[in-house]
C-alpha cells in the first residue's frame, strides 16, 4: 500500500460522485479539478468512508449521488 502525506490533503476538497444501485455503487473521485479514479464497489458506506480517508487523509469530502427507479 502506498504511503500518503497527510499534510498534502489537509483542508483540500475532494468531490465524490456516486451512481447508486441496490447491488453496487459506481464511484468517481475528483481532486484538483481532475478525475482521479472511477470504480465499482459493493454498497457499503463504511467501506467507502474508510477508502476515502485512507486515500485523502485530512481532506474535506463533498458528495453527490444519483439514484432512481422505474415508475410504471
Amino acid at each position: 500500500m502506498k504511503a500518503v502525506n497527510a499534510e498534502l490533503f489537509a483542508g483540500q476538497e475532494v468531490f465524490v460522485g456516486m451512481d447508486v444501485h441496490k447491488n453496487s455503487w459506481t464511484v468517481t473521485e475528483l481532486y484538483g479539478g481532475n478525475v482521479t479514479k472511477t470504480y465499482s464497489m459493493k454498497p457499503d458506506p463504511l467501506e467507502l468512508s474508510k477508502h476515502l480517508n485512507r486515500e485523502y487523509p485530512g481532506a474535506k469530502f463533498k458528495s453527490v449521488y444519483e439514484a432512481g427507479f422505474i415508475v410504471n
